[in-house]
């Protein structure tokens, strides 16, 4: 049970700092959201608040790939 705990929490971690890291060097390409939901993105995009989201998961997913402080990384993915 402790190895599976470990590869959980590794593959979780990886998840967030790949796709948290994607935020600042945009390595996989997205298409452009709809019409109704892209005034939402923009307004998010506008005020730098996604880099904030972004920073938090590059955080939280190398603080669950390190394995200590497992808590805190889970913690700052939580919201």
């Amino acid at each position: 049970m402790k190895i599976a705990t470990i590869i959980a929490r590794s593959l979780l971690g990886l998840i967030f700092v790949v796709f948290g890291s994607n935020m600042f060097l945009h390595f996989i390409p997205m298409p452009p959201p709809p019409e109704g939901p892209r005034v939402n993105h923009d307004g998010l995009f506008l005020s730098h608040y996604l880099y904030v989201v972004g920073a938090l998961q590059v955080a939280g997913g190398a603080l669950l790939l390190i394995g200590r402080k497992v808590p805190l990384g889970l913690t700052l993915l939580g919201p």
